[in-house]
């Protein structure tokens, strides 16, 4: 039994012991007791004079008490009681003043089968059950339960740390009245920087004092569209922080001082550089497994310009060859962003080895062998990437002629408007079209050579007669003008006004690296050749398990 704080009227004693005598009947065995809980409320006047007392008002449901084997359920119901009778109260061993409730109202049991009785409260603060009214008994309140919640127990910091920079609520995300915030503005074209400044609540003067800050003139006047800055606020909506990030390693921030004036910083925070390693076997391409062993579709087309010279990937690729790459990789806090240069590379066939080392020669990247060997030739072997639909066949039966006809070129199969690089440097001797081979672009290269490229569906707009083009320039676009019977690139090779087979002919080599220049370039390139041999030898070792 709890015990409350404050005692309502007199106690109320129960001899248990005298009270058992009173109660003869006990609960069968094989009935259910339904006891209820309330709340007993008991008022007792007492008389000094005549030692009577008013039980005015109770309600008690599932007292339950068991003293030495005896079982009682007491329920006490509304009553009025006067003039108890002084010697019944001695005769039970009471002292007077104490009211006794023995069996004083009427010791009321219900014993029910199953189901259980249903309590219900109905409007009329009445108590009633589904087979019997039970609407005399009145309803009597709970007391109120002291809350559980001590706002003393909460830490102050709860309530004094400021709010954060996003909304808390999604339905304050736009709301500047009630906490910081920040937005990320994309520029736009048109914009400008006191344009996007203006439209946040920034005055002019304060816009004007803000561009005069340092780096803000070099990173942030001359915005262009698809740049993002980002505007923070406090709670009233005042821009108090512009924060810009330049590139990877670079970030401007301008914030709002004490004072009410803006300051700037430029955050530098170098990229950490590693070496990588990628080692795969071809199966299928090398575009392919390229991709599967991690590579970049960026770096996948760098390793196949530094061999494309060296090595046919159209005819001379095999299952079964080797590709390494030693590259450069950038991270920052950790999480890789970006891959570098590639520092060296080897080609393992079975029948022949080509390795490619970077140097940087009269400002521009180069790639050489081990002894000092450009792997850039003067002209590429394939001025498109794109498979051979049609070789080199002076006996060609033409597709659309139906007669044996000379096929003094290569045809590559692609989409109508795949562009076509310039195989080397040179001078562009004829544009328009010739005849069957419909839209054609002819280039002379020094006094020996000139190719031709024939089939294009358009022409680049600043390109045209007596124009001076480099190797790997965009002359065209793949097409099927002319006699053709679906897009592809017809490409020919001329050694003094003679047809060669573009994919045999031997192409002349660019100069090799100075004396002077090429111990400097032995040195540096001595660990990563060591590199190399190691991981050749490794998979050799593996290949013979």
């Amino acid at each position: 039994m709890t015990q409350h704080k404050k005692s309502i009227g007199t106690q109320v004693l129960v001899d248990y012991k005298s009270t058992s005598s009173h109660l003869n009947e006990t609960p069968a065995p094989a009935k259910r007791t339904v006891r209820a809980p309330a709340t007993v409320t008991l008022k007792t006047d007492n008389d000094a004079a005549s030692g009577n007392g008013r039980i005015r008002k109770g309600i008690a449901l599932c007292a339950f008490v068991a003293v030495g084997g005896v079982t009682i359920d007491k329920v006490f119901s509304e009553s009025s009681q006067t003039g108890a009778q002084p010697a019944k109260l001695a005769s039970m061993g009471m002292a007077s003043g104490e009211v006794v409730v023995a069996n004083t109202l009427q010791a009321l049991k219900q014993t029910i089968e199953e189901p259980e009785t249903e309590f219900v409260f109905n409007p009329n603060n009445s108590v009633s059950t589904g087979t019997e009214s039970l609407s005399d008994v009145p309803f009597v309140e709970v007391p109120e339960i002291d809350s559980l919640f001590d706002p003393a127990d909460v830490p102050v910091a709860a309530f004094i740390n400021a709010a954060p920079l996003t909304a808390a609520k999604p339905e304050l995300a736009n709301d500047y009245t009630q906490e910081p915030s920040q937005i990320l503005v994309k520029i736009e074209k048109g914009d400008s920087l006191y344009g996007v400044l203006a439209s946040h609540g920034l005055s002019g003067s304060e816009s004007a004092s803000l561009t005069t800050l340092p780096h803000v003139s070099e990173y942030l006047t001359n915005l262009r569209p698809g740049d993002e800055l980002e505007l923070s606020f406090d709670g009233s909506h005042r821009l108090i922080g512009v924060t810009r990030e330049i590139d990877l390693e670079k970030t401007l921030h301008i914030t709002r001082a004490a004072d009410n004036k803006f300051e700037s910083t430029l955050d530098v925070q170098p990229l950490e550089r590693s070496i990588q390693v990628a080692d795969l076997k071809l199966d299928s391409s090398l575009f392919v497994d390229g991709a599967a062993a991690g590579l970049s579709e960026s770096m996948i087309m760098e390793l196949y310009s530094i061999f494309q010279w060296t090595v046919d990937f159209n005819r001379e690729v095999r299952a079964g060859d080797v590709v390494t790459v030693l590259y450069e990789s950038f991270s920052k806090n950790g999480k890789r962003v970006k891959d570098g240069n590639i520092l060296a590379a080897e080609y393992k066939a079975s029948d022949s080895t080509h390795s490619a080392y970077r140097h940087v020669r009269n400002g521009q990247r180069t790639y050489f062998d081990s002894d000092g060997q450009s792997l850039k030739k003067q002209f590429l072997r394939n001025p498109i990437k794109a498979r051979i639909t049609s070789r080199f066949n002076l006996k060609r039966k033409h597709p659309i002629r139906h007669t044996i006809r000379a096929h003094k070129g290569v045809d590559y199969g692609a989409p109508t408007g795949t562009p076509i690089s310039s195989a080397g440097d040179g001078r562009v001797v004829f544009q328009g079209v010739r005849g069957g081979y419909g839209n054609t672009v002819e280039i002379q290269h020094g006094d020996r050579y000139t190719t031709l490229y024939a089939h294009l569906s358009r022409f680049p707009k600043n390109l045209k007669k007596g124009s001076r083009v480099s190797q790997g320039q965009v002359i065209g676009y793949v097409g099927k003008s002319g006699l053709a019977t679906g897009p592809h690139l017809h490409y020919e090779f001329r050694v003094d006004g003679i047809h060669h087979d573009p994919q045999k002919v031997k192409l002349p080599g660019s100069s090799p690296l100075e004396k002077n220049e090429l111990v400097a370039f032995k040195e540096n390139i001595e660990p990563l050749r060591s590199q190399l041999a190691s991981l050749r030898q490794d998979n050799e070792t593996l290949a013979m398990r």
